[in-house]
């Protein structure tokens, strides 16, 4: 299928009526072929619900990978904040500052997404669409919001000195041929895996997103306080996150429907996660004897796991490891957790992670016994 989309890219030139240079954005369309996938090969791999039961995205799957809709019209389910940085956009975060509210969040998010609806993520994405840009670049045609080209001759600038325009039209056709797919002449966008992020609180609360955050650098912890949880463990999201006082917060709901595309190692991102929130904080001058040198294995066994032949491996390389030396760091945390003992800051010790493996652990023993007669 050959499609037309936009690319926006920078030039420094003079503009008309003006003598001196500046900074322009222009705006074009570029024609791409995208690659074409009978029906009967994209295959509905997960439904997602909202509390009420509703429909709220169903997401495919093609060739290994996860694919959703790239536009939405009337009778489409809706965009939602989740498709934004698909879509290449932040989404609107509340602040604190008097001069802007919850409402206006709200709103922004609410303009954001009704916008993806209208251009789809392809489009946004190689334009670097937003509100600023729909107003100046686009207008409502037969077919729907169409762009107007913007380019140094339409604009009738002059004295040219530099220019993005080559690459960035580059990176418009490798990101339409890479990240979409054509089925029965409707688009589709391909997403990173669906997942669900626990975030700690007093009132444990998991919400979903379209990729695994980081959870092993000390930014990625600080940033994502909670664990990961696979689409495909969905229905165990109370098990591991529950406590006797409060039941996890979930407002939504996971309808998986092949479970062999999802690959996500949330038990092993988890078991990691807790080890290195040990290593972080659980250590302080008040510790014991023992309980210091059992501390010391843990945050050796955490560095010996993160190092190959050739160095320090990558997330997915580590993830790979057999499972026996996962296992071994189980023991290590489980080791440490049967002291007490405080971290640094106070409170208990983090050990969700262990929590996570542990209750794998035993329902693959189940499902490798069978089931009891």
């Amino acid at each position: 299928m050959r499609i037309s989309v936009p690319f926006s890219y920078k030039v420094s030139a003079t503009p008309y009526k003006h003598k001196l240079p500046s900074t322009m954005s222009m705006v074009e369309n570029a024609w791409v072929d995208v690659p074409d996938v009978d029906v009967e090969n994209l295959l509905l791999a997960l439904v997602v619900r909202d509390a009420a039961g509703r429909d709220i995205e169903h997401v495919y799957t093609y060739a290994g990978e996860f694919w959703v809709k790239d536009e939405r019209g009337a009778g489409d389910l809706p965009f939602l904040s989740q498709h934004l940085p698909v879509a290449g956009q932040k989404i609107p975060e509340a602040r604190t500052s008097s001069h802007f509210s919850r409402a206006d969040e709200e709103s922004q998010l609410t303009a954001a997404t009704n916008l993806l609806g209208k251009v789809g993520m392809l489009r946004t994405r190689t334009a670097g669409v937003g509100a600023y840009e729909a107003r100046n670049w686009m207008f409502n045609g037969q077919n729907g919001p169409e762009f107007v080209e913007v380019t140094v001759e339409s604009e009738k600038a002059r004295n040219v000195t530099s220019s993005t325009r080559e690459e960035r039209l580059q990176r418009a056709r490798t990101l339409a041929h890479n990240h979409c797919i054509s089925v029965d002449g409707v688009l589709y966008h391909r997403v990173a895996e669906p997942c669900l992020v626990s975030r700690s609180s007093m009132y444990c609360e998991v919400r979903w997103t379209f990729g695994c955050p980081d959870f092993f650098t000390p930014e990625g912890l600080s940033k994502n306080h909670g664990y990961p949880v696979s689409a495909k463990d969905f229905d165990r999201v109370h098990d591991w996150f529950d406590t006797s006082a409060k039941a996890a917060k979930v407002d939504f709901s996971f309808d998986v429907l092949d479970e062999s595309p999802f690959r996500t190692r949330a038990d092993r991102i988890a078991l990691v996660s807790s080890a290195h929130r040990v290593v972080a904080d659980g250590l302080s001058k008040e510790n014991s004897t023992p309980y210091i040198a059992k501390w010391c294995e843990v945050r050796d066994y955490l560095a010996a796991l993160w190092q190959g032949e050739e160095g320090k491996l990558t997330p997915a390389s580590m993830l790979e490891r057999d499972e026996a030396d996962f296992d071994r760091l189980a023991g290590l945390l489980d080791d440490i957790g049967q002291f007490g003992e405080k971290r640094k800051y106070g409170g208990e010790l983090d050990l969700q992670g262990l929590k996570m493996w542990d209750g794998r652990t035993f329902a693959l023993e189940i499902a490798a016994r069978g089931p009891s007669l």
